[in-house]
C-alpha cells in the first residue's frame, strides 16, 4: 500500500517448482499523492493440476487424397496426473471458421479424420480446464485434395468467407464474416449449399452494419447469371457496433438438394454479412407432398404436375426419412380426391428397430381436393412410411402431413 520496500512475489502450482520474484516499492513522490483503493487478498488454494500441454500424434499422413481418405490423430494429456480430461477436437480453416473438407470422429482421446472434400484445416485439440472457454490447445496441420468441393450444410451457419466469388471486395470480417464497403450492388456465391431431400424455406441472415435498414435479395442460383429471386426484403435492426443481429425470411418454397445461394445487397456505408443458416424442417411433421415420395409401385396411377392422379390397382408410395420422435403422431391429414365412396388407404410405418406399425385411413368421396384427417397411433422414432392403395381403389393423392 503506502509503504515503500521490498514486495515479493510467489508462483506455486502442485507438480512444480515454485517461483519466486521480489520487487522494490518505492516512495510516492509528493505531493502527486497515491491510490490505494485496492489491495491483494488472499484466494482459495486450488488443488486441481490444469492440463498444461496436449501433445498430438498423427498416425498417418497429413495430407489426405482419394487413395488416402483417412487418418487417426492421437491426444496425450500432459501433465499425465491433470485433473482434468475432457478433450474436444474441431477441424478450422486457415480463416478460422469450422472446415468442410473433413469428418471427425472421436473415441476418447483419439480422432478419426476422413476427408470429404479439398481445402486445408487445422485440427485443434483444446482442453477448457473446468473453465467456460479453451485453456490449452494444440494443432496439426492437414490438406485435402483430388476430392473436389465438400458440400456445405445448410442447417448450420455458411460463413461469409466461405463464398465462392463476390463482385466487390470482401475482405476477412469478424466471426468468419465478409466485410463489404462497396458502393455497388454486391452479388455474394455460395456454391455446394446441401439441403436434403426435403429442404426448407426459412432463412437466417445475420448481418452487422451502420445502417438501421437495408435491402437484401436471396436468390437460387448465380444472380448474374441466369439465377432465380427468392425474396427481395428490407433487413431491418438497430445497428449494434461490432455484433451480429439476424433477421429470418421465408422464401416461397421449400430449396432441395444441392444448390447454389446468392446473398444479394444494395450499395450501403460498411456491412459485414456473417454467413447464412437455414431452418431445419421436420419432415415427419411438415407439408409432404406426394410427388415427393422416394419411390413408387403399382400397376395404376399418374403422375400430375403437383399431384399423383388415378391411384388404382396395387400403389404403394414410400417416404424415407421420417422421424417422429419419442413422442410420435396422433394423427395424418391427407389432401386428396375420391371419386369414388371410400378409399381404404394403409398407412403402414416401418421403423429402424423393425417394429412395424399398420393403421388405416378411410378417404370419404370428395367433389374435389379436400382434406381429411385420421387418428393415428404408434408411429414412434424413425423409419420410412408407406402409403398402399387396394384393389379397387380410385384416388387423386396431393400431399399428408402428420401431427403431434
Amino acid at each position: 500500500k503506502a509503504e515503500p520496500g521490498e514486495v515479493t512475489v510467489t508462483a506455486s502450482s502442485p507438480s512444480l517448482e515454485s517461483a519466486a520474484l521480489t520487487v522494490q516499492a518505492v516512495a510516492a513522490p509528493v505531493p502527486a499523492g497515491i491510490s490505494c483503493l485496492l489491495e491483494n487478498a488472499p484466494s482459495p488454494i486450488a488443488e486441481d493440476i490444469p492440463v498444461r500441454k496436449i501433445a498430438l500424434t498423427n498416425c498417418g499422413a497429413n495430407h489426405l487424397d482419394a487413395a488416402h481418405p483417412q487418418t487417426t490423430v492421437t491426444a496425450k494429456i500432459l501433465p499425465e496426473n491433470a485433473t482434468y480430461r475432457t478433450l474436444s477436437f474441431r477441424a478450422r480453416t486457415l480463416d478460422g471458421v469450422d472446415s468442410n473438407s473433413v469428418k471427425i470422429e472421436t473415441q476418447g482421446n483419439t480422432a478419426v479424420l476422413t476427408a470429404v472434400g479439398d481445402g486445408a484445416f487445422r485440427l485443434c485439440c483444446a482442453c477448457s480446464n473446468d473453465k467456460d472457454h479453451p485453456e490449452i490447445i494444440s494443432e496439426l496441420e492437414f490438406d485435402v485434395s483430388g476430392l473436389g468441393q465438400a458440400t456445405f450444410d445448410a442447417y448450420k451457419l455458411v460463413s461469409g468467407i466461405n463464398n465462392t466469388s463476390c463482385t466487390s471486395e470482401a475482405k476477412l470480417s469478424f466471426q468468419g464474416g465478409v466485410y463489404i464497403t462497396s458502393n455497388q450492388r454486391t452479388r455474394v456465391l455460395f456454391e455446394q449449399i446441401d439441403f436434403g431431400e426435403y429442404g426448407s424455406d426459412e432463412i437466417h441472415i445475420p448481418i452487422f452494419s451502420f445502417e438501421d435498414s437495408l435491402p437484401v435479395e436471396v436468390w437460387l442460383g448465380d444472380s448474374e447469371a441466369g439465377g432465380e429471386c427468392l425474396l427481395r426484403a428490407q433487413y431491418q435492426a438497430k445497428s449494434w457496433y461490432n455484433h451480429y443481429q439476424e433477421n429470418v425470411f421465408t422464401l416461397p418454397r421449400r430449396i432441395k438438394g444441392v444448390q447454389t445461394i446468392s446473398i444479394v445487397v444494395e450499395p450501403t456505408i460498411k456491412m459485414s454479412l456473417q454467413g447464412f443458416s437455414f431452418t431445419k424442417l421436420e419432415k415427419a411433421f411438415g407439408k409432404v407432398e406426394a410427388l415427393e415420395n422416394n419411390r413408387i409401385t403399382g400397376d395404376q396411377f399418374q403422375l400430375g404436375s403437383d399431384s399423383i392422379t388415378d391411384i388404382g390397382n396395387n400403389v404403394t408410395l414410400e417416404f424415407e426419412h421420417m422421424d417422429f420422435g419419442e413422442s410420435g403422431c396422433a394423427s395424418v391429414t391427407i389432401c386428396g380426391h375420391s371419386p369414388i365412396a371410400q378409399n381404404i388407404i394403409h398407412v403402414r410405418f416401418y421403423g429402424e428397430d423393425g417394429t412395424e406399425v399398420k393403421e388405416i385411413a378411410e378417404f370419404a368421396h370428395s367433389e374435389a381436393y379436400e382434406e381429411q384427417t385420421f387418428p393415428i397411433h404408434g408411429f414412434k422414432g424413425k423409419g420410412k412410411v408407406n402409403f398402399i392403395f387396394m384393389p379397387g381403389s380410385k384416388f387423386d393423392f396431393r400431399w399428408f402431413r402428420f401431427n403431434r
